[in-house]
């Protein structure tokens, strides 16, 4: 089969007869994951505050048409004990603080894989059980404390049926997958927008979700230093900013650095490819033949599109055809996300 012009579960991913889509044209609704904005210019209603205490309350639990759902309530974040006790902290034992958080982890992370124990050793027991709880239901303090961390709650487990994506549509079943796993929501209550053309900034933050959801992938060690990733992806205030410094650690410097000049661009498909071998480290099995393409004598990538076809992450728009530089769609990405899921995860049906 192949992607793009071929026969992909009986249409084409990008010769525009896929079943009601192709899997290149438009952006990403807007250029951010799934309307523009999610819930208001950033994911869920731009600010991460929120949570009350009490009972912990999975951060997000409000709808996030994106995909997935970030900590985040209507009500204003109470005062509470742990920010007075952070201020009565030392300097010097609030960087190490912030070092242990920066050295444990990546830039985000699932709500789920948090715990009382992990954070007392993170934070070297400078606070109580009950201070920590405090944390859990407001995780957006982190941010407070200095700490570049986004605790990320995807509300999976229940199909969402789109008005754009009916059964027959060539990417129905990735797409329906993505839904179940909380990954992405639509574009609207009702819509997908299978055939928008992603960004860099969307494309990133669906595969950062993905990769959280299967953290048994052995992903790439870090390429470039948070210091030097941070010249790169600059706009704190941006929806995707930390999915995209989450996956941009694990990509070398020139690779980050062409991302973040075509951020406002269309997503190709042959710098996909770079990425999912950058953050693969290339270590993946190479068992599938991979077709003489004819038309990858000019991109820069053909090394990346070789590889992720022998590994069944990326098919052809033709036997013969790849046509690296076209735009990734949303219809696209599900199916490789779909790949990448089954290639390392539990396959959700």
């Amino acid at each position: 089969g192949t992607e793009d012009g071929g026969t992909e579960d009986g249409g084409t991913e990008d010769g525009g007869t896929g079943d009601g889509g192709t899997e290149d044209g438009g952006t990403e609704d807007g250029g951010t994951e799934d309307g523009g904005t999610e819930e208001g210019g950033t994911e869920d209603g731009g600010t991460e505050d929120g949570g009350t205490e009490g009972d912990v309350e999975k951060p997000g639990s409000g709808s996030n048409s994106g995909g997935g759902s970030i900590s985040v309530s209507t009500k204003p974040t109470k005062k509470v004990n742990i920010e007075n006790m952070w201020e009565e902290v030392g300097e010097e034992e609030k960087a190490r603080i912030q070092q242990n958080f920066s050295d444990a982890f990546s830039y985000t992370i699932l709500w789920e894989t948090l715990s009382i124990e992990m954070l007392k050793t993170l934070t070297e027991g400078q606070f109580t059980d009950e201070q920590l709880q405090q944390l859990l239901e407001n995780p957006q303090l982190l941010e407070q404390f200095g700490i570049k961390l986004q605790i990320i709650s995807l509300e999976g487990g229940q199909e969402k049926v789109f008005v754009d994506v009916e059964e027959g549509h060539w990417a129905y079943e990735a797409i329906r997958e993505l839904s179940i796993r909380g990954i992405a929501q639509g574009d609207t209550k009702d819509s997908f927008m299978p055939e928008q053309i992603l960004q860099a900034a969307d494309t990133l933050t669906f595969l950062d979700r993905m990769f959280l959801l299967n953290p048994q992938a052995e992903l790439g060690e870090r390429k470039v230093s948070k210091d030097v990733l941070e010249t790169y992806i600059t706009d704190t205030e941006h929806w995707g900013y930390y999915s995209m410094l989450s996956v941009g650690e694990k990509l070398s410097e020139s690779t980050v650095k062409a991302l973040t000049q075509q951020e406002e661009d269309d997503m190709s498909r042959e710098l996909l490819a770079q990425v999912l071998y950058e953050m693969t480290d290339g270590k993946l099995e190479q068992s599938k033949d991979v077709p003489v393409y004819t038309d990858l004598e000019s991109t820069p990538y053909g090394d990346a599109i070789e590889y992720c076809v022998s590994v069944g992450l990326l098919q052809g728009t033709s036997e013969a055809t790849m046509h690296p530089e076209k735009g990734l769609t949303r219809a696209e990405m599900a199916t490789v996300l779909q790949r990448v899921d089954n290639m390392f995860g539990e396959n959700v049906k």
